[in-house]
């Protein structure tokens, strides 16, 4: 998951110039990224190769894409992940700011942005062992135990061990769910799929 290494862009433009520059940024960005989106919706994609179809509310393309009940449930599961991952960027980045300043939100920062680079190396090994279900809920129950630890431990240590845990998890999760959206979904929903869950 790329949201920690998304955070520490916001972290140098918060220690640069303070939330008035991090607003400004996130402001500039989302309006571009929207956009772009609305852009997309001028012509519908072609299917197999076939000339593009015009907009309309009856065209094909908006039809909602027909999923499993595997991928609804992996998509619970990533959407409680991703909560976490927002939470601990957020609402501990204040926490930390009064008690430890940007250096221990640095380092929760780098322990999640650590974690997620250890979460996707596992995942490989991990799927050999496990279907990408079993993944899903192991993420989920190692996070719980994660942040128990955490709890533990207090402090700046415990937020690191959060910080580890919960990007470890959305490594190996996001993974598993787009190994499921790929397995479950018929091959012209799979982009819309993933559009519904980034």
């Amino acid at each position: 998951d790329a949201t920690p290494l998304g955070a520490m862009p916001a972290a140098l433009f918060a220690w640069a110039g303070g939330a008035p520059w991090v607003m400004g940024v996130a402001m500039v960005t989302f309006t571009a990224m929207t956009a772009l989106s609305v852009s997309l919706l001028g012509e519908a994609a072609p299917e197999h190769g076939g000339a593009a179809t015009p907009p309309g509310p009856t065209a094909a393309w908006r039809a909602r894409p027909k999923v499993s009940a595997a991928v609804w449930l992996g998509t619970s599961a990533m959407g409680s992940i991703r909560l976490v991952v927002g939470f601990l960027t957020f609402l501990v980045a204040f926490e930390l700011r009064q008690s430890s300043g940007a250096f221990g939100y640095g380092m929760v920062l780098a322990s999640a942005a650590a974690g997620g680079l250890a979460g996707s190396a596992l995942a490989p090994t991990i799927r050999r062992n496990w279907p990408e279900e079993k993944m899903l809920a192991g993420s989920l129950m190692a996070m719980g135990a994660g942040g128990l630890l955490g709890a533990l431990a207090g402090g700046l240590i415990g937020a690191m061990v959060v910080g580890a845990t919960v990007g470890t998890v959305s490594g190996v999760a996001k993974q598993a769910f787009d190994a499921v959206v790929q397995r479950e979904t018929d091959p012209s929903d799979v982009g819309r799929v993933f559009a519904q869950n980034e």
